[in-house]
């Protein structure tokens, strides 16, 4: 079953550049699988929680918006 979600960008391409399998993007939409879903939310909660000082903030801000529209979605 795939998942299609709208989600901020910057960290969807930060997670396809490091060749996390996180399913297809056509640059506004995520199409992926539960499996995938949860790989992206796992490297999300890690950005947004310990991140701020591996990663930029620009990124970090992405992650923590991802994980808001996730918890929208399950809502």
């Amino acid at each position: 079953m795939l998942i299609q979600i709208t989600l901020p960008p910057a960290f969807v391409l930060d997670c396809i550049e490091c060749d996390c399998d996180v399913g297809q993007w056509d640059g506004k939409r995520l199409s992926c699988t539960p499996e995938q879903l949860a790989e992206l939310t796992d490297r999300a909660k890690h950005y947004a929680l310990d991140g701020l000082d591996q990663a930029p903030r620009g990124l970090v801000l992405s992650a923590r918006a991802t994980l808001k529209r996730l918890a929208a979605r399950a809502a």
